[in-house]
């Protein structure tokens, strides 16, 4: 806002003018900040008089004051995902102005569903998209421009003329050097250029972000430390991008497993929520869940939203419904005999889980990746409330509860899956997470030690800072 003194101001009388320069209003900052009732108490005016005040400053800004149902709201504009549940499912699709995070294991169908929009948000506004462009941040693979063709034929949506390829720039970004500059210098210069051409940027993605920032070596304070810097210095990029130009921003993360605490583990201080116990809220799908996102709590605070992707033990079979890479896959496992013989068209089942969101409740959907895309299984409304399943969360007690054994029976066939796949046990190969848990608590128990020391602030000698 540009801060101009009342003094300067013509349509303010002298009289007013007094009266607010007493009572402390000097800039049209000190008036436009301060609810009118409040100007027309504190200088002793009548309502209407300090609504004339409030109008003046406002027609010298050029900024007159308008009705709220005449102002559309910054990121009311949504992206479909091609599917009328999950859309329902994600409070409408995918929002601009926010940061998104899509986390799962391998061949969850974060990337799927992430290709899919990168299609979906060309379309006319009218069908869903916003006659957009889109953008797309590798990190350690290329783009999967085959699969986006496939799409691009199967979809019902997108058998049409208005999304291409060429709408869909892409970058490799190797390192966190190299995406710092391409979020600060490149993208924005090509904001500027793609306002000039019919579709202007609308969507950024970013595969995948982990890749970046999780190295394999030892994880201690200095690294924790170092990539805390470096996950704030992006997130500042991601945010400022996502609110100035009005971007769906969704960045693609991985998970970890999940391991019980040693006993002789560190306990923490009388009182102290560890690390551990928090993640359950924020960072898995469930309470007793065995995977959990990746990057930490710096990396949780930054995100609007995160949606979690995981594999269920679960089949369903869409005849000639399975995508190429699908085919391909089974063709391989079937030959060595790995899993046994599957058919083509068995498709494996996957749940979305919204952990947390500002826009919508967590919940959590199946859905199935075919050659046509992420589908969910809802076909119907009775269907969907069956499909779509409510999460409550409510923080345990830092005591962990000993294993209870769940009856399959008990549960209904649409959850079995599920608490199978959460009931596992980790498996040979598997990275233990409790040394990462340990030195996440010590790390920010090391940071709440540090001296607390205020910026900006100029004391007389003297003075006692108390």
């Amino acid at each position: 806002m540009t801060d101009i003194l009342l003094s300067s101001i013509p349509g303010i009388s002298h009289g007013y003018q007094l009266e607010l320069k007493k009572n402390s209003f000097l800039t049209a900052s000190d008036v436009l900040l301060t609810p009118v009732f409040e100007i027309s108490k504190r200088c002793r005016l009548a309502p209407q008089a300090a609504q004339e005040i409030v109008g003046a400053v406002a027609r010298a800004l050029n900024r007159p004051p308008r009705l709220l149902r005449d102002i559309v709201r910054d990121g009311s504009q949504v992206i479909t995902t091609g599917d009328t549940a999950l859309d329902q499912v994600l409070g409408g699709g995918i929002r601009v102005g926010m940061v998104w995070e899509f986390v799962g294991e391998g061949a969850s169908g974060k990337t799927q569903l992430a290709l899919q929009l990168s299609l979906l948000v060309q379309l006319p506004v009218a069908q869903g998209g916003l006659d957009g462009s889109a953008c797309y941040l590798t990190t350690s693979a290329s783009l999967p421009t085959p699969r986006l063709v496939e799409l691009l034929h199967e979809h019902p949506l997108l058998a049409s003329s208005h999304c291409k390829l060429d709408n869909i720039q892409t970058c490799a970004t190797k390192t966190v050097p190299s995406l710092l500059h391409a979020l600060s210098e490149v993208l924005p210069a090509s904001i500027d250029t793609a306002k000039a051409r019919t579709k202007p940027l609308k969507l950024l993605v970013i595969d995948s972000l982990a890749d970046l920032l999780l190295e394999d070596t030892k994880t201690s304070s200095t690294t924790l430390s170092e990539r805390s810097r470096n996950l704030s210095a992006i997130a500042v990029q991601l945010h400022a991008l996502a609110a100035t130009h009005q971007l769906a921003v969704i960045a693609l993360n991985r998970v970890t497993d999940v391991w019980e605490r040693r006993p002789d583990a560190d306990t923490g201080r009388p009182g102290e929520l560890l690390y551990d116990h928090q993640a359950r809220i924020f960072g898995r799908a469930s309470e007793g869940g065995s995977k959990s996102a990746a990057l930490g709590l710096v990396w949780a605070n930054q995100v609007n939203a995160r949606i979690m992707l995981a594999r269920t033990e679960r089949r369903h079979v869409v005849p000639g419904a399975a995508s190429h890479h699908d085919r391909k896959r089974l063709r391989v496992e079937n030959a060595s005999g790995a899993r046994g013989a599957v058919r083509a068209d068995d498709i494996v089942v996957r749940r979305l889980t919204v952990i947390f969101s500002t826009v919508c409740a967590p919940t959590s959907i199946d859905f199935l990746v075919t050659s046509r895309g992420v589908q969910t299984l809802a076909n119907d409304d009775d269907d969907l409330k069956e499909n779509i399943r409510v999460v409550l969360r409510v923080p345990e007690t830092p005591a962990r509860a000993p294993p209870v054994n769940v009856a399959l029976a008990d549960i209904s066939p649409l959850d079995v899956g599920s608490v199978v796949n959460d009931l596992r046990a980790p498996q040979p190969g598997d990275v233990p997470m409790g040394e990462l848990d340990e030195d996440e608590d010590a790390y920010w128990r090391e940071v709440d030690d540090l001296p607390f020391v205020e910026d900006n602030v100029d004391l007389a000698p003297g003075v006692d800072p108390s």
